[in-house]
């Protein structure tokens, strides 16, 4: 059985900033604003239990993929959308992930 999730107001959050921590570091917490939620917190090792960066990036692609699907295209523009997706596969299927280019992009702003 799943329990509800721990719920506070942004306000509570901000004024009893601590005990948010305290709380994040044993469940996630959602987090309102005028009765909507507007977030969700969990802990570092929460995070990384579900994906950590790896799932940042996922969610950032979507974000992207459905922006570009959204707008106008030309046909330059569709061009580069399927170069970028196809070279994006294959790094993939090399076993280029986010975190070693987040090192490699790293390494190359510090070294210029």
């Amino acid at each position: 059985m799943v329990s509800a999730m721990h719920t506070i107001t942004s306000e509570k959050a901000k004024d009893q900033f601590g005990t948010f921590i305290s709380t994040v570091q044993r469940e996630p917490v959602a987090i309102t604003n005028h009765g909507r939620r507007v977030a969700v917190t969990l802990s570092s090792q929460d995070f990384e239990a579900l994906g950590g960066n790896e799932m940042i990036h996922k969610l950032q692609q979507k974000r992207f993929q459905k922006k570009i699907s959204d707008e106008p295209k030309d046909k330059d523009t569709e061009a580069l959308i399927t170069l970028m997706c196809d070279m994006q596969k294959e790094a993939k299927e090399k076993g280029l992930t986010q975190e070693k280019l987040d090192d490699i992009l790293h390494a190359s702003i510090v070294n210029s």
